[in-house]
């Protein structure tokens, strides 16, 4: 972890010409000693914060990733079942299943067309037709 370096402070070591007596001048080290020591505390706290937001997001990141993969890998072996048992029902053969990702239009949200992202397992055959898990035909 790194900390931020705060420059060291010059502290008068000898009583000024103004009168002060060596107690003052020793009371007033004192003093910027624990002024220089808080500000000191808080940039630790500060660079303490910030590491640990980022290291909360980057656990947040790395989970959503996770996720992401394994929603992957359950689709691969999905993909490999459906490639296993051949057509569905009505299709003509010599085709292959694919992994269809869409966009299906939902609504329209503020004059602006709000779409969301979709996906369906599809069999095509080789004349570019496509047929869902069921036997229907997609049309598209």
């Amino acid at each position: 972890m790194e900390r931020e370096h705060l420059p060291l402070l010059a502290l008068s070591l000898a009583p000024s010409e103004v009168g002060e007596t060596e107690q003052d001048v020793i009371d007033g080290r004192d003093r910027a000693i624990r002024q220089a020591e808080q500000q000191l505390r808080l940039t630790y706290r500060k660079a303490d914060k910030r590491l640990a937001s980022k290291t909360k997001k980057n656990h947040l990141k790395a989970g959503t990733r996770i996720a992401e993969l394994k929603i992957e890998e359950a689709l691969a072996a999905r993909l490999q079942l459906l490639q296993a048992q051949g057509p569905p029902p009505n299709a003509p053969p010599g085709g292959r299943w694919i992994d269809r990702k869409f966009q299906k239009p939902t609504t329209v949200l503020c004059c602006v067309p709000w779409s969301e992202s979709a996906r369906q397992f599809a069999y095509r055959t080789p004349d570019r037709l496509m047929w869902d898990e069921i036997g229907v035909r997609i049309m598209g």
